[in-house]
């Protein structure tokens, strides 16, 4: 099976639906698995907030299971925030994340915000220069298909001040001895 065959859907839905509601407690739990986080003290980001106009909430489907989400938080010309990014586990490496932020940066355009702030363990950072970088390398995928260039994709949040804030690396592969994934790191604090 081609991987493109399998890749996931994402449309704007009711945050209180109940593919929603899924997506953001799998959100919530992950963080407080990782990072001991206690959701309750955290910048707020509620129904109201994640419907048009004020915000809105992006959940991406795979065979009718979700599997993701993203959300924006409107400010008018101010920048937008991005909030409440999550992929489940099973759907890391289909380069839903950076489908997610590539369509919640076009929708914060097209609404006239002024950048984008994106929150961390750390903080909140405005004004961030985005860098995306796409390389290959070539591997040797297994006795069938042979070599294969593997693609790299990785995007850097740089903040005035502060430096890198956020790196996503995702390696996309798909053979029996080779399996890709995805790399985020996070700031958790800073002097």
């Amino acid at each position: 099976f081609r991987r493109e065959c399998f890749s996931p859907m994402a449309r704007v839905v009711d945050s209180r639906l109940p593919d929603a509601q899924y997506c953001l407690q799998s959100y919530f739990d992950e963080l407080g698995e990782r990072f001991d986080f206690d959701h309750t003290r955290s910048i707020s980001a509620d129904n109201a907030e994640l419907t048009l106009p004020a915000g809105l909430l992006l959940v991406a489907t795979l065979h009718s299971e979700p599997v993701g989400c993203g959300a924006l938080k409107l400010h008018g010309d101010e920048p937008a925030e991005i909030k409440r990014m999550w992929v489940a586990p099973h759907a890391r490496g289909l380069g839903l994340g950076r489908r997610f932020l590539a369509e919640l940066e076009a929708r914060a355009a097209q609404r006239g915000c002024a950048g984008l702030s994106l929150d961390t363990p750390a903080g909140r950072f405005d004004r961030c220069l985005k860098v995306i970088g796409t390389a290959s390398v070539r591997v040797y995928a297994d006795p069938t298909a042979g070599w294969r260039d593997l693609p790299l994709t990785t995007t850097e949040w740089y903040c005035a001040g502060v430096g890198l804030v956020r790196l996503e690396r995702t390696e996309p592969a798909n053979s029996p001895f080779l399996t890709g994934g995805s790399l985020t790191m996070e700031l958790e604090s800073w002097q």
